[in-house]
């Protein structure tokens, strides 16, 4: 639930080591003033003016930027950097301020129109962007100047963390640690701690566009899984200033409830093995019922049915962990059944399969080799938004709920150390906006994957149908996981996923039709899993069997993507010792 939804959302799309390009940082760490990429708020070169600044008040500051580079982790001056300073509280101006970081990677030619690019979480950082999405995105659409920014409370805008018992990208703040991080943060934050809000951070999205925005330029949101309800927000507020909106993998309030986030998750990995005994090659494996294996499989676990699995140490907990880490990531779907059909078997190639797979996972983080968003993300923040106007109004009876992860085969957090730290948080007021959907009659593009497990396709169905307006388009991708700007590969042009061309193509005609053709190109789902995937984690190019390696187009999973899942099911670890 809370913990098992952060550490998916923060891994999610970052894909990238972070050297480089210096952070303007927390409330705990300082800002080098000689850093190249600090800047303070001067007067702009963009020739910017005024703009609609929705009900943001106080002076209008202009941003001064400072080359960096594109990537965090890299070198050069592709991007320009700004800290800009803005109101705590947007209904109080001239009280206590607070830093934004903003990038901008211009665009060539006439500036003919602005993307801002709204990352997802809560508590994730702008980095994962900058490899993924602006740099194919400057190849489809060279006119954009495309702005990336960190949420407040995070990276490398003014942190929301808990530095006595966090180390970002190594350890998550465990259960015990959290009253003695609260009172840090009602110490050092008093009544301001409610200022770290979805609201507020539309409001800032709002006055950034104003402040930057050439006369005449039109200007486009995207926003992925959080950043779409922040985005959603952000047209409540500013339903004038965009011309166009993109919402990949989407999310509102009353169907983003986060005590409900693992059940979906069991829910989607059961279709997801549905989607196995659909398939001849899958099916044949486990005997035609995949999910009557699965539940073999775990019932196992409980009986001891394998020694070597049970000497290594695995679990029925952990492996439901398991198969929700794993469910998230097209690479590694695949070696969920493969790994049901070797544990039910239980030869000795099997058990060297699971002791190489743990022995990968739990291996100690290299901060070296961490993606950026690792270090920069903020689980403290996400919680502080999720547990305060994420959440259900009334919690299902604990349990229940604890009944719930019991039955499920698909899990990641813990439920009584959640629901615990629901009760000790100093949540905020929910405002006027939270669950409510704005009006408007702007282009809208709507993407939204059909094994989704984060925001799942019923979420879409529901709220699609509240922008219904002329070129307002809502796209089901597919067997798509979450994100599908960059989660869609495609057979032609793998390097260009069906949801950055769709997505590309609206930001440059917003009223054409959207053209869906790539929809048949998409890398179809494959269940025998890439070699090099299979090798990466499980010691082995072959998922299924020990011997010749299959051969499948699926993306393969390598660098940078290991650490992530490695990180996720890390995360998921981190329970109790008594939890359930």
């Amino acid at each position: 639930m809370l913990h098992s939804w952060l550490s998916w959302a923060v891994a999610g799309l970052g894909l990238a080591a972070m050297h480089g390009c210096a952070e303007a940082q927390s409330d705990d760490t300082d800002v080098d003033p000689g850093s190249e990429t600090e800047a303070t708020v001067g007067t702009d070169d963009s020739g910017a003016t005024d703009g609609d600044t929705g009900d943001t008040d106080g002076d209008t500051p202009m941003l001064a930027w400072e080359p960096c580079p594109l990537s965090t982790h890299g070198s050069g001056d592709e991007a320009d950097c700004a800290v800009v300073e803005v109101p705590r509280d947007w209904d109080d101006p001239a009280g206590e301020t607070i830093e934004l970081f903003v990038k901008r990677i211009a665009g060539s030619g006439p500036k003919t129109r602005q993307v801002w690019l709204l990352s997802g979480g809560p508590g994730q950082s702008s980095a994962p962007f900058e490899d993924t999405v602006v740099r194919p995105l400057r190849e489809l659409s060279p006119a954009s100047d495309i702005y990336i920014l960190d949420h407040r409370g995070v990276g490398r805008s003014t942190r929301l963390g808990c530095p006595d018992h966090e180390v970002p990208g190594v350890d998550a703040i465990e259960p015990g640690e959290w009253p003695a991080c609260i009172d840090h943060l009602e110490a050092t934050w008093g009544d301001g701690l409610a200022d770290f809000n979805t609201t507020q951070a539309a409001r800032d999205v709002g006055a950034l566009i104003a402040w930057t925005r050439a006369p005449d330029q039109d200007v486009h949101v995207y926003g992925v899984s959080y950043g779409s309800y922040w985005a959603q927000r952000y047209m409540q507020l500013f339903p004038e200033q965009p011309t166009s909106v993109t919402l990949d993998s989407l999310c509102q309030a009353g169907l983003c409830s986060l005590d409900q986030f693992d059940p979906w998750v069991d829910r989607v990995g059961r279709k997801f093995m549905q989607a196995c005994a659909a398939d001849d090659f899958c099916a044949g494996k486990l005997g035609g019922d995949p999910l009557a294996a699965m539940g073999a499989f775990l019932d196992g676990l409980d009986e001891g049915a394998c020694g070597g699995l049970a000497e290594a140490g695995i679990t029925r907990t952990m492996a439901k962990q398991l198969f929700g880490a794993f469910l998230a990531a097209l690479e590694t779907r695949p070696l969920i059944p493969a790994l049901v059909y070797r544990g039910n078997r239980c030869e000795a190639g099997d058990v060297a399969v699971f002791h190489n797979l743990l022995a990968v996972l739990t291996a100690a983080p290299d901060l070296d080799s961490a993606p950026p968003d690792v270090l920069l993300s903020s689980q403290v923040l996400g919680n502080h938004i999720a547990i305060s106007e994420m959440m259900s109004l009334e919690l299902p009876p604990l349990a229940q709920a604890l009944e719930t992860q019991e039955q499920a085969y698909f899990w990641g957090g813990d439920v009584a150390s959640e629901y615990a730290l629901y009760e000790q948080w100093p949540r905020y007021p929910r405002d006027e906006y939270v669950g409510e959907y704005p009006s408007v009659a702007f282009p809208m593009l709507m993407m939204n994957g059909t094994l989704d497990p984060q925001t799942p396709i019923e979420f879409a169905d529901e709220i699609a149908p509240h922008y219904a307006k002329p070129g307002q388009t809502f796209v089901a991708v597919p067997d798509a996981p979450h994100g599908i700007v960059v989660r869609t590969p495609t057979v032609t042009a793998p390097h260009t996923p069906c949801g950055l061309s769709m997505f590309a193509a609206f930001v440059e005609d917003p009223l054409a039709p959207v053209d869906t053709s790539c929809l048949s190109d998409i890398v179809p789902l494959d269940f025998h899993g890439d070699p090099a995937t299979a090798a990466a984690l499980l010691g082995t190019t072959d998922a299924w069997e020990d011997g010749a390696p299959s051969t499948s187009p699926g993306p393969i999973l390598i660098g940078d993507e290991l650490e992530v899942v490695r990180r996720r099911f890390q995360r998921a670890r981190q329970r109790p010792p008594n939890a359930p």
